[in-house]
């Protein structure tokens, strides 16, 4: 497709519900990390393994908060929602391979023209 606008909204959109379904999957994963240490715990999992364990459940959450706040941005036309998703989208290459293959989307939706425009603030008429 080209980067008409329409072609462009589309993608958009394409982008911003892959974005909070990408989101929920790092929200159900920290749950599951989550549950793994406490197991973890009661099986007397060492100290370091259970902190590891901690962080990668807290960098799970942060992935899930920044993907799922930028797919509502990019739903909502907002300009910030761009640089959000492209920051996720970056995160989300280190994911491979179906991470990678969405990251590598998002970024190219995310540098076209004509998703510039379309999340640009307009002023309102007659201002």
């Amino acid at each position: 497709m080209t980067d008409t606008a329409d072609a462009m909204e589309t993608h958009v959109k394409i982008v911003a519900i892959l974005m909070i379904i990408w989101g929920a999957l790092a929200a159900l994963s920290t749950l599951v990390v989550l549950g793994v240490t406490g197991v973890g715990a009661q099986a007397q999992m060492p100290g370091f393994m259970q902190g590891m364990m901690g962080v990668f459940a807290l960098l799970l959450a942060t992935l899930a908060v920044l993907a799922i706040t930028g797919g509502y941005g990019l739903i909502n036309r907002k300009d910030w929602a761009r640089t959000l998703t492209f920051i996720v989208a970056i995160l989300s290459l280190f994911s491979f391979p179906v991470g990678t293959a969405f990251g590598i989307y998002t970024l190219w939706v995310m540098t076209r023209t004509g998703t510039k425009r379309l999340l640009t603030p307009h002023p309102p008429p007659g201002a």
